[in-house]
């Protein structure tokens, strides 16, 4: 839903996908909110399919049983220690360029590095971005969600 200028996702796992699906090389940036043991992120060049999306995932979790923190790339660099807390506010920033030896990722929670990653099998080419709902106890926020080409 759309409440106060936010995109809020509640209820059972979904994704909301970006109408294009050729973002390759681009920055987004957005600011979230999860609550208590919710569990969501952010996946970029995703492909849409049954269950969750093929691509990359900035891990969007403070307090879930799931040991993959916010700011982590998830199941390639995990971050164990959530650098913000539940029910606060933080920019989420990614970054994904096509280099020379791979693909490069960095991710900032509140402008600091929390995960730089190049993927020399560059798994995803391009795709679109996706807001995740991951299970029926997350309450998420997004609000300030934006999409730049890089060239």
């Amino acid at each position: 839903t759309l409440e106060e200028g936010a995109i809020v996702g509640r209820g059972p796992a979904g994704h909301l996908f970006s109408p294009r699906g050729d973002y390759s090389n681009y920055e987004q940036r957005a600011k979230v909110r999860i609550n208590e043991r919710g569990n969501s992120g952010s996946y970029f060049r995703a492909k849409p399919g049954p269950g969750w999306p093929d691509g990359y995932e900035a891990q969007i979790n403070a307090s879930h049983d799931d040991p993959q923190r916010t700011g982590g790339l998830y199941g390639l660099v995990p971050v164990k220690l959530a650098p913000v807390r539940e029910d606060q506010w933080f920019e989420l920033r990614v970054r994904c360029i096509d280099e020379k030896a791979g693909t490069h990722v960095t991710i900032w929670v509140n402008d600091v590095i929390t995960a730089d990653y190049l993927d020399a099998e560059r798994r995803h080419a391009s795709g679109h971005v996706a807001l995740q709902q991951h299970i029926d106890a997350t309450e998420v926020l997004f609000k300030a969600v934006q999409a730049r080409e890089l060239k």
